[in-house]
């Protein structure tokens, strides 16, 4: 059996080439809440570094960025400010931040004309990354991506101009037969909104009275995009497709993770269904003339006082949960085709919400055949196999979600306390309905009775 050196973890101010070993360490990373990190050092390392935060000019007297180096690699990208450093009479306490909280202390304040998302991004960052806390800013916004967003020039459904108050007669009735042609192509063309290439078009967006962060967390919901930082220190902005990686964790197995103390408790009711409501439709109709005049004053002057109004549905249900919780919510702003996405997202979330627990590695038992623990991602996957004599059936031999990491260093030992999640099985049916108010029946995309309210 060899000896493993669990406590090799360091913090490296790169600017000044500067590396200290702490003796106790506190490093939380969680998907909702941003990176953190308490440290406590020697009263020796305290009396070399007070120089270099408290006078005027020193070293680390700005804020710059700090690197967690675990066995000579460096496994996270934070942020130093000289008022995170606590000086007392044994010890000094050093916190790190994630890089995005520099933006915090930027102001924004106006609104953007007419310019890309990268650059709009762009402008935020170069005048908010003061001191060059973040490294760079990279984009992964894939090319089909689209918003809803409107551009400078607005268009209409399928590309038609919007019609303004002085249209001539003839492109009246153009606007008017291509309306009619859009309800006819209903199902090829799910989806009337004025839409868009992210990367292609050009927005104006209202920042004023916000930071630099509120600015990109408003971009970022606009357009349904994602900012993240990388382990490099470049912020990433696009929508984020991780390649997970799983690892294993046995209770008795030293080839693998060790883990112990696991706890995941199932919700008393567990959720079987989401069911997120669209906006109302109407039904196309094409049989009589007056019935597509209709249909042209309809679009073009939306009313709500209709019997053949429906309502868009997209349904995610597992399968394997036959007797459980309902959950609906409304967003008319989405188009039919984000419904049955929306409600996945919505159904992994409730699970992960209601399934969530914590499980305990250690790495002084563990082993790293399959992969390395210090390695470990929030995001990634952890397969649980328990021993055979093991009474633990909530967990047997059960894939989680890892929703946050908790590192506890003190002296020689190293604990990784893990947030443990439960998935959306892949098998999770999603599909795409319409319900009518009126006979409270349901409906396919082809508008055919699929059952009843009381079937669903």
């Amino acid at each position: 059996m060899t000896c493993k050196d669990t406590n090799n973890i360091h913090i490296r101010f790169p600017r000044i080439g500067l590396e200290i070993r702490p003796y106790t360490v506190d490093f939380r990373i969680d998907r909702t809440e941003f990176d953190y990190l308490n440290a406590k050092f020697s009263k020796e390392v305290g009396d070399y570094l007070e120089p270099y935060t408290q006078n005027e000019n020193a070293a680390l007297r700005p804020p710059q960025p700090a690197e967690v180096v675990m066995d000579g690699e460096v496994s996270h990208w934070l942020y130093f400010r000289p008022q995170w450093v606590t000086y007392g009479e044994t010890n000094c306490w050093i916190e790190l931040h994630d890089p995005q909280k520099h933006l915090e202390y930027s102001v924004v304040d106006y609104k953007t004309d007419g310019l890309t998302v990268e650059e709009v991004y762009r402008k935020i960052i170069d005048e908010a990354n003061t001191n060059d806390i973040i490294n760079g800013i990279e984009f992964d916004i894939p090319e089909n991506a689209e918003s809803h967003v409107p551009e400078e020039t607005l268009s209409g459904p399928g590309g038609m101009p919007l019609m303004g108050p002085f249209m001539e007669p003839e492109s009246f009735l153009d606007a008017g037969n291509r309306v009619v042609d859009l309800w006819r192509d209903y199902d090829e063309e799910p989806d009337y909104r004025p839409s868009q290439k992210i990367t292609e078009s050009k927005y104006k967006f209202d920042l004023r009275n916000k930071n630099a962060l509120e600015s990109i967390h408003t971009i970022n919901n606009e357009l349904g995009l994602e900012s993240w930082m990388t382990h490099e220190g470049i912020l990433k902005v696009g929508r984020q497709i991780v390649d997970h990686t799983t690892h294993v964790a046995s209770s008795n197995d030293s080839r693998v993770w060790r883990y112990s103390d696991v706890e995941l408790m199932p919700p008393s009711t567990p959720i079987r269904m989401v069911v997120v409501n669209g906006g109302m439709i109407d039904a196309p109709n094409d049989t009589k003339e007056e019935d597509r005049l209709e249909s042209v004053a309809e679009f073009l002057w939306p009313t709500t006082d209709h019997e053949d109004d429906l309502i868009a549905q997209g349904v995610a249900q597992r399968p394997d949960v036959l007797d459980g919780k309902i959950v609906s919510i409304d967003a008319p702003e989405l188009s039919r085709d984000a419904l049955e996405a929306r409600a996945y997202q919505v159904l992994a979330s409730e699970m992960m919400n209601n399934n969530s627990g914590t499980v305990e590695i250690n790495p002084d038992t563990s082993g790293t055949e399959i992969t390395d623990w210090r390695n470990v991602n929030v995001g990634d996957f952890l397969q649980l196999i328990p021993a055979e004599d093991e009474e633990c059936k909530d967990i047997d031999r059960q894939v989680v979600l890892i929703s946050g990491i908790r590192h506890n260093v003190d002296g020689g030992s190293w604990n990784i306390k893990l947030n443990i999640q439960k998935w959306a099985n892949p098998a999770t049916q999603t599909t795409l309905r319409y319900f009518s108010p009126d006979s409270t029946n349901y409906y396919n995309e082809d508008f055919e009775e699929i059952y009843t309210n009381d079937d669903r």
